[in-house]
């Protein structure tokens, strides 16, 4: 049949090494100067490295596509390569990126795509933090974006809706100024944090007395931040009326020599906090915290506090705040100070009863604080703190009016002065969400640099214990400087086509975009709560959105009952929940179909969590549920790819057992009339096409952890080709079934390597998956050398086992020869040199395995590649040895660096040289 459409390149290969290097080190950056992330606080957001590269690959032809400019497979793979490398070079962040191969790609891209690339349209229907979008208009495509959710539109239209006659203009105040004169958004970027200034200076003067000096020895000090302490009352009744507090870390700076800490000591009245510090105090083992997840132990009778009785206390009112230190910044550096005398600053009721007010939902993804007493979102924040932040959302509007009159007088052009001044709000307005972000009762203190962390360290609202509230008009987090780092992102926002933001359900038909390139990232599953996390900002924006962002409906709060999450505590049952997330998706896909350019594959994004494919594999249910959603839209998978989209929160990354993060679908319409098929027929497809489409996998290097996520592409595709698979009792074939037999097919594979080893590797690989690195019988060691054609003696000269007492083991990668050299080897075993490439690369680095990879040649390096792939399999899911497989992984992860460096290498010993052509 011939191929309706030009195939794109995602639709065969993509650089994905290089994609999931430049998202790694993206997304483990927290410091990447003026990255849009720094805007405002979103759950999962796509690195920006990655959307860019995704779009690059789906307009882009793939070389088979054009038989007549490459008429080979050599030329065609060389082609490949060469898009390769500009995709490489283009798609960094920063000083990463090229610009000529950035520029090169657009040009391919509008020629693959017979158009301009702005009178192009681009589309997301979930637009979430926006990166996708954004990217799509960094390329020059005309991008367009919808969500349900409000505070995902605002992020999104300050990325992608700036006015274009904002971008080389001059900022309204008159103070602005540029050495290098007004570039792209500088003045924009300038205003913002102009305007922050004067709110913040007509803050103060509203509640700059709630933030009064402290005086420390005859000396007054402005506090940057205070250290909370939440309390309960006393357990025992010998100490009726007293609180005690409850406290996870006693440590205010943990640098060496400059240790800071907090030492409780029993007073008449409860517990007094007196600050140590070295080296005037001598620096002793802090005391264990006074309470953790499973209760605590009451600091003035030792009582002990169970996590059922803190709760009782909180949801009977009777959890109260203890200061505990006052932080300040010195000329000398900042340190922290104790305060016998505070006394706590009194909220006028008038103040209080202007704070907005959104419930907390009862139940909810991610949500933990109902427990403790809180059932409104101000009741997360303090009663000081939600007099500031509604202070400050109040400003908005009368600094809009102010930006509005200096526009006009500056520029004596009325009819944008409200669009510039809603434009500059728009990121006041972010700037206030960061302040919310850090500035409430579950952000802690920072004992490693002495600052203030986050609320949305996790997708969740968890408890906390000790809490760290800040000066908004003080050096450490001021709102002028919160604006700084917004302004920051906004000067690097790039210039293109005007884009749109509009609300709307993506399960609704809408008809405002048409003939577009889709590339999108649904709501995961169950993981996240969006909209239930959104409404700490929109409790602060709310009163602001009809002016700033009148494209986007004021509800009372973030919109819920629509939004396309399987979220338990919205169902009565979680089958329900499963129905309602897969009934969502399928209904936004179709939509897709309808708005989608046939020139172009639709790419969608879905997030994995490490434990749902740890518990149950490829065939869990949220990725079932999403899948059969996709496939009953009537799209067809055409490709998967394995790409890493999450911030590592330890030390799991490429070089290990990770899965990737996220799978990227590639799917196109399925052709009408498609036809159905037997689960035989299924069968034998599957066999006939799926092993060329692993090997090619293979080939790439995608690692042991993500080949099952790699597999569904060409499983699926064969399985979505069709419009049903059916089975023996005349019923179609489940998604789930599908991926279970494709799952099957992948094992096969695997396991088919072993019949290409040496004997003496055979007989270690069955007695590894029987005993691990365990000792086991003589008996039963021999009896399977045996059954290889050689004896257990022949496996220990090989220096693979340790055999004695009756007992064989297998010997440990540290006990082998670290000196071993394989040109001096007469038993050389794929094994043996498996296991001495990964000891020198987790001991020497990649270069010394490289030469050792080099001295034995490729046709062993083939079956070393091999075996990794098979011990993986082995020590992932049958042995469930995670330290064991991350191993094996790490090499595969490496392996394409490891012969590129192997190839570079001319002479590998003083009296020998072995030709490789890796």
């Amino acid at each position: 049949m011939t191929q309706p459409y030009k195939k794109k390149l995602i639709e065969v290969a993509i650089p994905l090494e290089a994609i999931n290097a430049h998202a790694e080190k993206e997304k483990n950056n927290p410091f990447l100067k003026g990255h849009p992330r720094s805007l405002h606080q979103w759950w999962a957001r796509r690195p920006n490295t990655t959307a860019r590269a995704v779009l690059f690959a789906q307009m882009i032809d793939d070389p088979s596509s054009s038989p007549e400019q490459f008429p080979t497979e050599e030329s065609q793979e060389a082609e490949r390569e060469r898009l390769f490398d500009l995709i490489a070079r283009g798609c960094g962040w920063g000083a990463d990126v090229d610009r000529g191969a950035l520029e090169e790609l657009k040009s391919i891209a509008a020629r693959c795509m017979g158009s301009k690339l702005d009178e192009l349209n681009f589309y997301d229907p979930f637009c979430g933090g926006g990166a996708i979008p954004l990217e799509a208009k960094r390329i020059g495509l005309r991008s367009h974006a919808s969500d349900l959710n409000p505070i995902a539109l605002l992020i999104t239209a300050g990325q992608i809706e700036v006015p274009e006659f904002c971008f080389g203009l001059p900022g309204a105040n008159e103070s602005f100024s540029s050495t290098r004169g007004s570039q792209g958004l500088q003045g924009v970027a300038s205003d913002i944090v102009f305007y922050a200034g004067r709110m913040q200076a007509m803050a103060q003067e509203r509640i700059g007395h709630l933030y009064p000096a402290i005086a420390v020895q005859s000396s007054k000090y402005t506090p940057s931040a205070y250290i909370w302490a939440r309390t309960v009352p006393c357990p025992d009744p010998a100490f009726s009326g007293l609180n005690t507090p409850l406290i996870r870390s006693f440590s205010i700076s943990s640098k060496k020599g400059k240790q800071i800490w907090l030492e409780p000591q029993k007073t008449p009245n409860g517990i007094a906090f007196v600050v140590k510090k070295e080296p005037a105090d001598r620096f002793h083992s802090l005391r264990a915290p006074s309470v953790s997840k499973s209760g605590g132990e009451c600091l003035i009778s030792g009582a002990a506090l169970p996590l059922d009785y803190i709760r009782r206390m909180a949801d009977a009112g009777r959890m109260g705040a203890q200061l505990a230190a006052i932080v300040c910044d010195l000329p000398s550096g900042r340190t922290a100070f104790a305060v016998d005398d505070f006394a706590p600053v009194k909220i006028p009721p008038d103040q209080l009863s202007k704070v907005p007010s959104i419930p907390l939902p009862e139940k909810a993804l991610g949500f933990r604080v109902q427990q403790y007493g809180m059932h409104d979102f101000r009741d997360i924040f303090s009663p000081r703190q939600q007099v500031c932040l509604q202070t400050f959302s109040e400003l908005i509007l009368e600094v809009w009016k102010l930006i509005a009159d200096d526009f006009q007088k500056k520029f004596g052009i009325s009819d944008k002065a409200e669009h510039y001044a809603s434009t500059v709000c728009k990121y006041l307005q972010m700037s206030i969400s960061k302040m919310a972000d850090y500035n409430n009762t579950i952000s802690c203190w920072n004992n490693n640099n002495m600052n203030v962390t986050h609320l949305f360290t996790k997708h969740a609202i968890p408890m906390s214990w000790d809490y760290c509230e800040v000066n908004p008009f003080a050096n450490l987090m001021s709102f002028v400087s919160i604006s700084q780092s917004v302004a920051t992102s906004v000067e690097n926002l790039p210039d293109g086509p005007l884009g749109t933001v509009f609300q709307h359900d993506a399960a609704d038909s809408q008809e405002r975009v048409s003939n577009a390139v889709i590339s999108t990232d649904p709501p995961y599953y169950d993981n996240i709560g969006y909209a239930d996390l959104s409404d700490l900002f929109y409790l602060w924006a709310r009163d602001n959105l009809q002016t700033i962002e009148p494209s986007i409906s004021t509800t009372l709060a973030v919109p819920k009952t629509e939004e396309a999450i399987a979220s338990p505590f919205r169902h009565p049952t979680r089958s329900e929940a499963e129905s309602w997330f897969m009934q969502k998706m399928q209904k936004a896909m179709q939509n897709l179909c309808s708005v989608a350019s046939p020139s172009s594959p639709i790419t969608i994004y879905y997030a994995f969590k490490q434990k749902e494919i740890s518990d149950e594999g490829v065939s869990s249910p949220g990725w079932v549920s999403f899948l059969e959603g996709v496939l009953n839209s009537g799209l067809s998978v055409v490709a998967t790819w394995p790409v890493r989209t999450e911030r590592a929160t330890r030390s799991v990354g490429i070089g290990t057992n990770a899965l990737a993060s996220s799978v990227l679908l590639v799917c196109r319409p399925r052709i009408k009339n498609a036809g159905v098929i037997t689960r035989a027929e299924f069968i034998r497809t599957l066999k006939r096409e799926l092993r060329p489409a692993l090997s090619h996998l293979q080939a790439a290097s995608i690692t042991p952890a993500d080949m099952p996520q790699s597999s569904i592409g060409p499983g699926m595709g064969i399985f979505s080709r069709y419009e049903a698979v059916i089975e023996s009792d005349d019923k179609p074939m489940t998604v789930k079934s599908a991926l279970q037999l494709i799952n099957h097919e992948l094992d096969d594979f695997i396991g088919g390597f072993q019949g290409e080893f040496d004997p003496e590797t055979r007989f270690t690989i069955t007695w590894f998956e029987q005993n691990g690195m365990n000792s086991g019988e003589y008996g039963n060691a021999n009896s399977i050398a045996q059954a290889r054609g050689i004896s257990v003696e022949s496996v220990k000269h090989a220096e693979i086992v340790e055999s004695a007492a009756g007992k064989v083991r297998i010997l440990q990668r540290e006990e082998l020869y670290s000196d071993w050299s394989p040109l001096s080897d007469p038993h050389l075993t794929v094994w043996e040199c498996c296991q001495h490439v990964i000891r020198r690369l987790e001991c020497d680095g990649e270069h010394a395995a490289a030469m050792l990879l080099k001295q034995v040649g490729p046709e062993m390096g083939d079956a070393i590649k091999d075996l990794a792939y098979c011990l993986y399999d082995i020590s992932s899911n049958k042995r469930k040895d995670a330290k064991e497989a991350t191993s094996y992984n790490s090499l595969i992860a490496v392996w394409t660096e490891l012969t590129r460096q192997a190839a570079a290498i001319h002479d590998v010993s003083g009296d020998r040289q072995v030709a490789m052509n890796f």
